[in-house]
């Protein structure tokens, strides 16, 4: 477990309700919120386009981390510019986010 405290899980209107099955398997050390994107799918985001989206759903960051798709096209500076806090692309498989979640996300903000 790696305490990251709040962390927003960003998702795509497909894949909303695995992801919530997902979240509710984690450990509840940490909060996890999930919101899901207009798209439809992941391929169809931009980094850009999720920003603002994000920017009206949640305004300025509360979050510890926010994790997005794998499969967003861009750099998530964009996000960080935008909200004010850590953005990490998640695993290109919702079924990975507990692996992004306890051993991922240290270790990618850390390479960034």
């Amino acid at each position: 477990m790696c305490g990251l405290g709040r962390v927003l899980l960003v998702t795509t209107q497909s894949a909303y309700r695995y992801v919530m099955e997902v979240v509710r398997s984690l450990s509840k050390e940490y909060v996890t919120e999930v919101v899901a994107s207009m798209a439809p799918v992941a391929q169809f985001l931009s980094v850009e386009d999720l920003a603002r989206e994000l920017a009206e759903k949640i305004g300025r960051c509360g979050y510890d981390y926010i994790v997005t798709p794998g499969l967003i096209r861009g750099s998530t500076r964009v996000f960080e510019e935008v909200l004010g806090c850590g953005v990490v692309k998640g695993s290109k498989y919702a079924g990975d986010i507990p692996i992004v979640l306890n051993n991922g996300i240290e270790r990618i903000v850390l390479e960034n």
